[in-house]
């Protein structure tokens, strides 16, 4: 990946780049667990790792009609880890990209489930020299499925298969501004704790007596 973005590498090396592309519309924790999993794609295709990241600054009205997003810039959330990892201008001129015209909406790719589950990922590409992955879900159980890559994915990750927490805490290193945050936070509550996400909102929320119910066994355990 370094020796890629420094201008080393060979034609085809260069030619060969994944990127995450993320939906808009999708919330933080979903595209952390989508980006984590095509960073595991791409550490097991060999493939340079790009982050196309959408940043929404102002909120906006999600298709649903019921809830709004928005989207802090990548590195207003996160420190670049030990690689480049951001789609910019100079980037794409050092890959020979053309120009940024990578985002374009085209069709999706027919079959994609059963294409991880199944064959290696390597050929399944091989005159596709720049990948985009649209995701907003965890995938990498599919690869773990892969008879391919399932003995590599035991031998990195152990028997569980527990991929996203050394995943995460490699690719996922929080800003200073969110790091000072999230010490305030852990000095108050301490190390004994669990996080939720509860959704009161949208399609999927929690009902108020299925709100009080989850608090409500809180308290007794």
């Amino acid at each position: 990946h370094r020796r890629v973005l420094g201008g080393g590498g060979t034609r085809a090396e260069r030619a060969r780049v994944l990127i995450f592309d993320d939906w808009p519309e999708a919330g933080l924790g979903n595209r952390l667990q989508a980006l984590v999993s095509t960073f595991l794609l791409a550490l097991l295709t060999k493939r340079v790792l790009l982050v196309d990241w959408r940043a929404v600054r102002q909120a906006q009205e999600h298709w649903n009609g019921e809830e709004t997003y928005a989207m802090a810039p990548l590195d207003s959330l996160f420190a670049s880890p030990p690689f480049a990892w951001q789609l910019t201008s100079s980037v794409a001129a050092a890959l020979e990209l053309d120009a940024l015209a990578t985002r374009a909406d085209g069709q999706p790719y027919a079959g994609t489930e059963a294409l991880f589950a199944c064959d290696d990922l390597n050929t399944a590409f091989v005159n596709e020299p720049l990948v985009h992955i649209r995701a907003d879900q965890f995938f990498a159980p599919q690869l773990a499925l892969n008879p391919l890559y399932r003995p590599q994915l035991r031998a990195w990750f152990g028997a569980d298969f527990e991929m996203f927490t050394p995943l995460a805490r490699y690719l996922l290193r929080p800003a200073k501004p969110v790091q000072t945050i999230l010490n305030g936070l852990l000095d108050r509550i301490g190390d004994n704790y669990v996080g939720l996400q509860i959704r009161r909102v949208g399609w999927s929320k929690l009902s108020d007596a299925q709100e009080e119910l989850l608090f409500d066994c809180a308290d007794r355990a």
